[in-house]
Formats: C-alpha cells, structure tokens, sequence
C-alpha cells in the first residue's frame, strides 16, 4: 500500500538536512524491510524489546507503534516522494543504486562521479498515531566509512515534527 499524503509530508520533513556546500543525501525509491529478530532464537536479544526500552527510558511508550512498524514492513513499498535538492536530499532513479551492482565500482566510484553526495538513505514506512502525535521511522545511512540504522521518533505540533525519542539499532 501507499503511504498516505500525511506520512509522505511528515517523511519529508524527517530527511530534510541541508548539507553544505550542495551537498545531498541519496533516499532509495523503496522502503527498507525491519527484520522480525524477535523470532529468530540465533539472537542474543529482541531487537524490537530493547528498541520498545530504549523509549520507555525517554519517557515515551512506543510499544504500539513500534508493533504497527514491523507488522507493516514486512514488505518494501515504492516512495512517492519527491526529490528535494534543496532540502539536502533526492531520491535514487536508479543512477546512485548502480555503483553497488556487481562491477559498479561502490563508493570510490560513487564518490568521484557525484562528489557532493554525501550518504544512501532507506527509510522503512513511517507509523503516525493521530491520537498521540506520534511519528516513528526507521532510518539506515550508509556512507563509505561506516553506517547506523535507527528508529527516531517525533512528536506532531500543529504539523511541524519535534524529536521525542531515538533508538540505536546498529552502528559500523
């Protein structure tokens, strides 16, 4: 399913950060999946428990939302988003996904041809409570020198988007 015109304003403000010098982040035309590591007895941990914790401690319950957020990400979904170059991001047309194809040439190429390309972003499908005002995402960056997945969660006030909570999945 698509995502509703509410979820792809509140997206968008989500991945505004202008960089400077021009520089940009490139978003993946499709959304990232979130593992279900909660059934998977190969973990040390649930994911999705210590995520549901790491809000708690910021004074949030994100328990339903972060259940809604896995159940409807089981399955990419195309973005309807548009590029906003002057908002610090553009989606990939399949011109930035090529240098991580067999012989694309990955981030040196990338780099070199696309110098102020600054990281690949994919975003999971965004769950947003009316009643609460609640917004969570998830959201990878991935640069040549490393990476970090995380669920960052905002709060809606009169439709402008107020941090209210980060969760760390992962950092390399």
């Amino acid at each position: 399913a698509r995502l509703s015109d509410t979820e792809t304003r509140m997206l968008a403000q989500v991945l505004t950060h202008p960089l400077p010098d021009g520089g940009y982040n490139v978003l993946m035309p499709e959304t990232a999946t979130v593992a279900l590591w909660a059934h998977d007895p190969g973990m040390a941990y649930d994911a999705r428990d210590f995520m549901v914790t790491a809000f708690r401690k910021q004074g949030v319950d994100a328990q339903a939302l972060m259940d809604r957020l896995y159940e409807i990400n089981a399955k990419s979904v195309k973005l309807s988003l548009a590029s906003s170059r002057k908002d610090g991001y553009i989606v990939d047309d399949g011109s930035y996904d090529k240098y991580f194809q067999f012989s694309g040439g990955g981030w040196e190429k990338l780099y070199r041809e696309h110098g102020q390309a600054a990281n690949l972003l994919r975003v999971s499908r965004p769950v947003y409570e009316e009643a609460s005002g609640l917004f969570l995402v998830y959201v990878r960056v991935d640069a040549r020198d490393g990476g970090r997945g995380s669920f960052l969660l905002y709060r809606n006030e009169d439709g402008a988007l107020k941090p209210a909570g980060m969760a760390r999945l992962w950092v390399r």
